[in-house]
């Protein structure tokens, strides 16, 4: 009662700044009800903001992601869409600060978002946002409390004279403010000056409490007309409303019917009692918060019978079009435990099948504990709703203690949920034998409880038992799980649930992608990312990429798989999906094992086995057990190798999945031959052979066989080469082949050694593969190094072995020694060197010829050629430059860093990329290669012509730059580089333009006009000219 809101839109209009504005209601309690509205209003703001966001709230809704993920997901879309300053109200917040994960989300959010979002938070109680301490301590936070907002004597005199038309003296201003401690509510209540006068009523009125309630009863409820009081009683149950919804829940018209519904809300808005517009067009009202209670309150006191009659009729209209909040709402003002219980037993199925899992979970909760007790159905939607909003143990608790009271054989449909939530969460928890009986035992429920349950419920329930038996067959490799995905995938889509036919889609593509067949894969996970992305599911774009990135990685595609993965990575990353986020790191850490990256897979290793257990994914933490324990004896550490070994041995020791405890032999098979100990091998390896073939991971098998052959070769040659034979020609059939190689070049030296002992097959081919894949590997080392370390902020200590500089004067360097002029012996070489560098595609002597010596004979060509190349390829390893089909080419296999060849690189990234921090970071990077023209001092033709191509690159590369740290407010930093480009073409005009608006931003007069006479100069002395009207007409205005 202090103005708040007034105060909001005087300034707001005053201001001329774009608003967004989010007026909160008791209702907005509700976490996902906020989530939704919070979006929507700042999608009011910007309309093509909130398409991600919004998906994300359906998925917290289903239990699925975190609030984190939904507070960058919102930050990031934000970013996005938004370049100038706004300012976003939340109104009233005091309704919802008592709930600490709406807290948690808005500290998030005020923290997070971009510099130009502003947050005003209205509250009639103090904040309590965990991190508002830090916050103020870094000057992010300001603020108004009652004393400012109280009214001062000049605004009573002021407020007296425009509103009432009374004039007041100062002394009885100053009597009013110190009676009324300045709450203006006090004074507007009453209506009349001469009550202004009277400091008991506004004393009285300023404790609020019943003493303003019965205000409200003598001043405006008695006072109304019966239609009127009737209407004003009923209505106050309702939250916005309209005629046309009166009509709805009343039925015919209440009090007087010579008043219809129209004319009394007519006269309810005219006379002002206590309604505000609401909705974009202000069609609908609702009451003022203290109207309402006390409205509420009078009516439950007179009219008991009437208001549960109209509250039972109002709840089933919010039901019937899904707003649980407001019907649960209504119960809960009206303290009606029984029912908010039946209404709950109602309706808590359905929220489940809409996704409503968090909000049903907190309704359950917050009921008595005797209340559920008493309803055993309660308790297992309970249940069901926990395992889904990730408290899985608690849930397959409860739901255990259901069953275990439900009379056996008795064909119950709460058994049929109890089971299809109980083997969710059994599944979740890998305890895969019990969670495959529940799906079981629901399939055969199901049959026998048609016609007793709900047809679209039924339908979910028997497609989530099939999704469920399917996934847990494909974990354990206990038989085939396709038909059982099949089964799920058709229940789904004839209940047109986009998401989950979506999630079974992508499930379908990983079944077959883990059983090596590629090309039934590949059309299942993309069919499932054009889903993800008409539905705006950022998590779900992430999970899709992920599992692209694998299927390229397997495939040896190491540049496409790194290209999605970093795109998934981006994605998870964007909605704050950490666990997605640890396998995708893992991910990129195995490719960046199989391709040389040794050292740095370790830290990238260690950073995805960190978040894995921060969101306890065991499977991961077991997978990156074993893969730290690989990487270790290739390291050499053989006592961390030991560690690892024995941490995963730990959380396989239940062996409830096959599949986990025959990763886990292999593993120890592999350790064994990689420590000299090919007997103790064999047993372990023989074990993972077994439990890979009936499982159907050819994968892992054919890796498995490829060990226990390198485990047998010692003791018994002859099996060691047929069980290679049978490995190689196994992978050699399959698309994951070349992956078979990369694991397979670990083991270089035994392996090529036994492969040349089998007389014929593929196996024959092996050793010459393994060389192939390592000449490969530089080069994709080089091609992905920079993605990959920036992406993972990796340190880069490696320095290539061959540096080439083009920009300024040309060096070559090799192993850290620069070639020296005495080397080359004739500048002739090096310039060779370069000009074949600019030539990817090679060049003919002849073609060499016309380039260096267009004017010499045939017989001269062929000896200034023929002693040019000698001395070349004495200044540079032998083979730098190679030779094939009578062309002459760099070798662009060998590890080498080139900086005119980054300088394009980032230019094109920085050119592809809209996200406006990234590409200033690139176009720096660009900036910084460029040190001088390209190889400055050669005035060679065809250097001409690329020198001042690259210098134009340059050009344009830096106007962009000043232009985005202009926008940026860095002033000084886009001062910078218009020097640079202005060093290199001091008449560009652009350019001059540019200083000159970055020197206005600096409130710079003088410099402006020095900016201009420089301009001015370059213009007269290089090319005689003035300067265009353009920067004519910029100048006088920025001097206006």
């Amino acid at each position: 009662g202090y103005g708040k809101t007034t105060l909001l839109t005087d300034w707001a209009r005053a201001r001329g700044i774009q608003v967004g504005w989010y007026s909160l209601t008791e209702m907005d309690l509700s976490a996902s009800r906020f989530y939704q509205h919070f979006v929507a209003a700042l999608q009011a703001l910007f309309p093509t903001f909130g398409l991600e966001s919004m998906a994300m709230v359906a998925d917290l809704n289903r239990g699925e992601g975190s609030v984190a993920q939904f507070a960058a997901t919102v930050v990031n879309e934000l970013a996005d869409h938004v370049r100038d300053d706004f300012v976003f109200v939340l109104d009233d917040y005091h309704l919802v600060d008592q709930d600490e994960e709406i807290n948690l989300f808005v500290s998030y959010f005020v923290q997070h978002t971009s510099s130009a979002c502003h947050v005003v938070l209205s509250s009639r109680t103090l904040l309590s946002l965990p991190d508002l301490d830090l916050m103020v301590a870094r000057s992010q936070v300001s603020g108004l409390d009652y004393e400012e907002l109280a009214f001062r004597p000049d605004e009573i005199q002021s407020l007296a004279h425009r509103r009432f038309h009374h004039e007041l003296s100062l002394d009885q201003a100053t009597a009013l403010t110190e009676r009324a401690e300045g709450w203006i509510t006090g004074l507007l209540l009453s209506a009349n000056l001469r009550h202004w006068l009277m400091g008991d009523e506004v004393r009285v009125l300023r404790a609020t409490g019943i003493d303003l309630y019965t205000y409200f009863a003598q001043q405006v409820l008695d006072k109304q007309a019966p239609a009127v009081r009737d209407f004003l009683l009923k209505t106050s149950l309702f939250d916005e409303f309209d005629a046309e919804f009166c009509s709805a829940i009343f039925g015919e018209d209440p009090g007087d019917a010579s008043m219809d519904l129209e004319a009394i809300l007519d006269y309810v808005r005219r006379n002002n009692l206590f309604v505000s517009a609401v909705g974009r067009y202000g069609e609908q009202v609702r009451y003022h918060g203290l109207f309402q209670d006390f409205a509420r309150e009078k009516f439950i006191q007179e009219q008991p019978q009437e208001v549960e009659q109209l509250a039972t009729r109002l709840a089933a209209s919010y039901a019937a079009d899904q707003r649980w909040e407001h019907a649960y709402q209504l119960f809960t003002r009206l303290d009606d435990i029984p029912s908010q219980v039946a209404f709950l037993d109602r309706h808590g199925r359905a929220m489940l099948r809409a996704g409503q899992m968090q909000l049903l979970a907190r309704w359950l909760g917050d009921l008595p504990q005797l209340v559920r007790f008493d309803h055993p159905s309660l308790i297992a939607l309970h249940g069901a709703a926990l395992v889904s909003t990730g408290a899985t143990d608690y849930g397959v608790s409860i739901l255990s203690q259901v069953e275990s009271t439900l009379t056996p054989d008795v064909h119950d449909p709460l058994r049929l949920q109890v089971l299809v939530f109980r083997s969710a969460g059994l599944r979740m928890l890998g305890r895969y034998d019990e969670a495959l009986a529940d799906a079981e035992n629901a399939l055969r429920l199901a049959q026998q409880v048609d016609g007793r349950v709900d047809a679209a419920e039924l339908a979910g329930a028997v497609a989530l038992s099939h999704r469920l038996k399917g996934l847990v067959l494909l974990m354990t490799g206990k038989s085939d799980p396709m038909p059982w995905l099949y089964k799920a995938l058709t229940g789904y889509q004839s209940l047109k649930n986009a998401h989950d036919s979506a999630v079974v889609s992508m499930e379908i593509g990983l079944a077959y992608l883990t059983t090596g067949n590629f090309l039934q894969a590949q059309p299942w996970l993309e069919g499932a990312a054009d889903t993800w992305t008409h539905l705006h599911n950022v998590a779900g774009q992430a999970n899709v990429l992920n599992n692209l990135g694998y299927l390229h990685y397997l495939r040896g595609e190491y540049q496409a798989s790194a290209v999605a993965l970093i795109k998934a990575l981006q994605a998870a990353r964007r909605s704050g999906y950490r666990r997605l986020e640890a396998y995708i790191i893992s991910g990129l850490a195995d490719l960046m094992l199989n391709i040389g990256f040794d050292q740095e897979a370790v830290v990238v290793y260690q950073r995805a086995k960190t978040l894995a257990k921060r969101v306890n994914e065991r499977f991961l933490i077991l997978y990156i057990e074993l893969a730290e324990t690989t990487l270790a004896w290739q390291l050499a550490d053989q006592e961390a190798a030991y560690e690892n070994l024995n941490r995963a041995g730990q959380l396989v020791l239940n062996r409830d999945s096959d599949y986990e405890w025959s990763l886990y032999r292999l593993t120890v098979g592999r350790f064994y031959v990689a420590t000299g100990k090919p007997d103790d091998a064999l047993e372990p390896l023989h074990d993972a052979v077994e439990h890979l073939s009936v499982g159907n991971r050819s994968i892992d098998l054919v890796v498995a066989q490829l060990y226990l052959a390198l485990a047998l070769a010692e003791a018994d040659p002859s099996a060691g080469r047929t069980t290679l034979a049978q490995a190689v020609a196994n992978a050699a059939a399959a698309e994951y082949y070349p992956h078979f190689v990369a694991v397979a070049t670990r083991e270089k030296g035994p392996l090529t050694a036994l492969a040349n002992s089998v007389q014929f097959g593929p196996a024959r081919d092996l050793p010459a593969q393994i060389q192939s894949f390592e000449d490969e590997s530089v080069a994709l080392r080089k091609a992905l190094r920079t993605e990959l370390f920036e992406t993972l902020d990796l340190p880069d200590a490696h320095t290539p072995r061959l540096v080439f500089c083009g920009f300024g004067r040309p060096e070559v360097s090799v192993a850290g020694n620069r070639i020296t002029s005495s080397q080359w012996t004739v500048t002739a070489a090096r310039d060779m060197f370069f000009c074949l560098l600019a030539h990817p595609a090679g060049l003919s002597k002849e073609e060499i010829g016309l380039i260096f010596w267009p004017d010499c004979t045939i017989k001269q060509l062929k000896t200034r050629f023929k002693n040019t190349l000698y001395r070349l390829r004495s200044a540079l390893p032998e083979d730098v430059i190679l030779f094939d089909n009578e062309t002459y080419y760099f070798n662009q296999k060998l590890d080498y860093t080139y900086d005119v060849e980054s300088f394009l690189a980032l230019s094109e990234r920085a050119r592809a990329t809209n996200d406006l921090h990234a590409k200033t970071k690139l176009l720096r990077a660009a900036l910084d290669l460029y040190q001088g023209p390209y190889l400055m001092g050669v005035d060679l033709a065809w250097v001409l012509g690329e020198r001042e191509r690259l210098q134009q690159v340059f050009i344009d590369l830096g106007l962009q730059l000043a232009s985005l740290s202009l926008e940026s407010d860095q002033a000084s930093d886009a001062l910078t580089y218009c020097e640079r480009v202005l060093a290199e073409d001091s008449t560009l005009e652009e350019a001059h333009r540019l200083a000159m608006r970055v020197h206005a931003a600096m409130g710079n007069r003088n410099e402006i006009a020095n900016q201009y006479a420089r301009c001015c100069a370059a213009l007269l002395d290089e090319i005689g000219v003035d300067p265009s009207p353009q920067t004519v007409s910029l100048y006088e205005r920025l001097m206006s």
